[in-house]
């Protein structure tokens, strides 16, 4: 071979999380059955009581509201399974509450054992669950709609078993509570997907699809979810070969290009991501060239090796996407945004060559060692990758 590629040895640099930009979603009600309402939110700030259709007078238990009560409680049997009641994310949970609450209870902050969500610019919360069926998983983790979340019961501050349901504009504010109902005395706006007299649909919203424009279309709280502004790069290798010497080829299917017939998936999943949109300040132009078993990626800035690739007879098979540029600076900012941070990160790019006769391009990983007479160049750019 008279080429190889240059090395790109990917060091973990960082995460990073897209943030919140979208319209809040529609919901649908947290749960399968039936729908009795025993608490609305209240709109009154003074000791008196009013609901969202400005019906007036303090009462719990039979559809009107009590002092300062911030949320929708919905009558429900103990044990009935609660759903997420839109796209987001997981935000918090507290478990360890008797199942059996009082009206004076702090316990879980008087919502009992409950799970806070975060979506696109509100927050929902629902309360007064089954001790140790709060859903336990790592903070932001992506729950979708419909997805069961806990049980029901009548933990903390409660002397019936029912789901208190709030939505938030601030997460541990009290006085950001919004009504999902629509009225004169609450907003104009229903943050239920749909509604007949008092009880929501079971259906979930349909966002539309995720699109590389700086908004979180889908609203899942991933501002430009990965399949939306990058390409996954797979890796394929030549088993023919033994497993220290074998050629890669580099491809954006998990099926191997026409010139690496033959090879086969080296990994399950992408190698890396790169940026699939060109013209993206700070960012450069990532080029495929094969020669039989040499697979060379090279920057599109780089004019003298792209030519001495061209005359050395190797076919330029495109552009597999875009990559930073700088070789110094990792990104930051409103650039790289990629669907589930915590899978995600920030690789450097380190080139190394050989002369003569000249460049060889293999990007790798740290456990992967250059061949021994072969010189580092240091950085030439920054990709995402889970792979290492």
């Amino acid at each position: 071979m008279n080429y190889r590629s240059v090395l790109f040895v990917l060091i973990i640099a960082t995460a990073l999380q897209g943030s919140v930009a979208n319209a809040a979603p529609k919901f649908r009600r947290p749960f399968g059955q039936s729908v009795t309402v025993l608490n609305f939110m209240d709109h009154d700030s003074s000791a008196s009581c009013k609901t969202y259709d400005c019906r007036t007078g303090c009462a719990t238990g039979v559809g009107k509201s009590y002092g300062d009560h911030g949320g929708t409680d919905f009558d429900l049997a103990v044990d009935s399974a609660l759903y997420a009641g839109a796209n987001g994310v997981f935000e918090s949970r507290y478990d360890g509450c008797s199942n059996t609450g009082t009206l004076i209870s702090t316990c879980g902050g008087g919502f009992g054992n409950n799970v806070r969500m975060k979506h696109p610019d509100i927050y929902s919360i629902y309360g007064h669950m089954k001790n140790g069926t709060p859903i336990n998983v790592a903070n932001g983790t992506i729950i979708n709609c419909s997805q069961e979340i806990g049980r029901s019961a009548s933990s903390g501050r409660s002397n019936w078993p029912h789901v208190h349901f709030e939505l938030r504009t601030a997460p541990t504010s009290a006085t950001t509570s919004i009504d999902p109902y629509s009225g004169t005395c609450s907003q104009s706006t229903s943050y239920w997907v749909s509604v007949t007299g008092t009880a929501p649909a079971t259906t979930c919203a349909s966002p539309p699809a995720e699109t590389c424009n700086g908004v979180d279309d889908n609203q899942n709280t991933i501002i430009d979810d990965l399949e939306s502004c990058w390409t996954p790069v797979y890796r394929f290798w030549d088993t023919s070969m033994a497993s220290t010497a074998r050629s890669r080829c580099y491809g954006t299917s998990s099926s191997p290009p026409s010139l690496c017939s033959g090879y086969a998936l080296e990994f399950s999943g992408p190698a890396f991501y790169v940026y699939r949109n060109s013209g993206i300040p700070g960012t450069v132009e990532l080029i495929a060239f094969d020669k039989n078993q040499d697979h060379i990626l090279t920057r599109g800035d780089e004019s003298g090796d792209i030519a001495a690739l061209t005359q050395a007879g190797y076919t330029r098979r495109g552009t597999l996407g875009y990559i930073w540029s700088s070789t110094s600076t990792a990104p930051t900012g409103t650039f790289f945004k990629p669907s589930g941070a915590n899978t995600s990160s920030v690789r450097n790019l380190r080139r190394f060559s050989k002369n003569p006769p000249g460049i060889h391009l293999f990007p790798n990983n740290p456990a992967e060692t250059a061949p021994s007479g072969w010189s580092n160049e240091g950085v030439r750019g920054f990709v995402f990758s889970s792979r290492w």
